[in-house]
């Protein structure tokens, strides 16, 4: 976690290694003291909000901003920062501790989708049943034809069964397929 103590206007008196890392500022021989915390904003209202909040309340929780690395990438970061009244000849300094959660909400994400797939595997498993219970009553009145010589109306009853069962198989098949396109895009007007 990047530790992080500026003054009051921004300007960085101190900052850890782990900090330093997250910005992308590894070289020991580059200082970023004297340069402004409010920098590394990607949007620089979410500093504004920061300094307001700690100035009415003395600090601030878990507010989540994206930082600029180095290269130009964000970084989405919780910051959490208070206000340090310093002795009388001193100047109030805030201290900061900022997480980089862009790994957590990577995770978050993989989890909805391994959820997803899991109700997805759910469905295919619904589905195959409610199919294959048609498909059984199918196969065995067609069976029952082919091995019975019976009279015309027992057969006609067994094609009507087979019809019927059928006609489930394709309608359950037309819902899934319904269900899984996506909306065409509607114009108005």
């Amino acid at each position: 976690d990047m530790i992080l103590v500026a003054k009051k206007d921004g300007e960085i008196v101190d900052l850890n290694p782990a900090g330093r890392n997250i910005l992308g500022y590894q070289d020991a021989d580059i200082s970023l003291n004297g340069r402004r915390f409010q920098e590394f904003f990607a949007n620089q209202a979410h500093w504004n909000q920061i300094l307001h909040t700690i100035e009415a309340q003395g600090f601030i929780s878990n507010f989540e901003a994206d930082l600029k690395h180095r290269d130009g990438m964000t970084i989405r970061s919780l910051i959490s920062g208070s206000l340090d009244k310093g002795p009388l000849d001193e100047e109030d300094t805030i201290h900061f501790l900022v997480k980089d959660i862009g790994q957590k909400m990577l995770m978050e994400k993989q989890m909805a989708q391994a959820e997803k797939l899991a109700s997805i595997g759910q469905l295919s498993a619904g589905i195959a049943h409610e199919i294959n219970n048609p498909l059984g009553i199918i196969l065995g009145y067609t069976q029952l034809l082919l091995r019975n010589k019976g009279n015309e109306e027992e057969r006609q009853d067994d094609l009507r069964t087979i019809v019927k069962h059928a006609r489930n198989c394709k309608s359950i098949v037309e819902d899934l397929l319904n269900f899984a396109r996506e909306p065409g895009p509607k114009k108005s007007f």
